[in-house]
């Protein structure tokens, strides 16, 4: 297994970085970057925005690793 580490310099699950990445691109390319926000992906996905704050410094980082 891989092992990813968030932001924070800590270990983190790759799956879960992927998975928020993957998610989140579906989200920018259906409805466009501007019209989705950190809610938005942390709802469709059913997690908190915390999570994706300990994987992601931003919306903006998610969107540059889904490219």
């Amino acid at each position: 297994m891989s092992v990813m580490f968030s932001r924070h310099g800590t270990p983190c699950s790759a799956h879960t970085s992927l998975t928020i990445r993957d998610r989140a691109g579906e989200l920018f390319a259906r409805n466009g970057y501007g019209n989705i926000t950190v809610e938005d992906i942390a709802s469709h996905l059913g997690i908190s925005k915390a999570i994706i704050y300990y994987h992601f410094a931003s919306k903006e980082e998610i969107y540059y690793e889904f490219q």
